[in-house]
């Protein structure tokens, strides 16, 4: 659980510092940290990287107007 919490996070800082997608890196980090199959380490990174983005994408919003009406 703690090196699966660590990978995340240096996953995280590398792929922000790079601007390249999290997945590109989780996929090798769970087949060789995790000994997982290559299949289920591309059926996991696509959900770990699709879900968040699906859940922020979905919420509810309040758009502000950019001018003020007119009256």
């Amino acid at each position: 659980m703690v090196a699966g919490v660590l990978a995340r996070f240096a996953i995280g800082i590398i792929a922000a510092l790079m601007g390249v997608a999290g997945g590109k890196l989780l996929i090798p980090t769970l087949v060789l940290l995790f000994g997982a199959d290559i299949k289920l380490a591309g059926s996991l990174s696509l959900a770990a990287v699709s879900l968040p983005t699906m859940l922020v994408g979905f919420r509810p919003r309040r758009m502000k107007p950019r001018h003020p009406p007119r009256q």
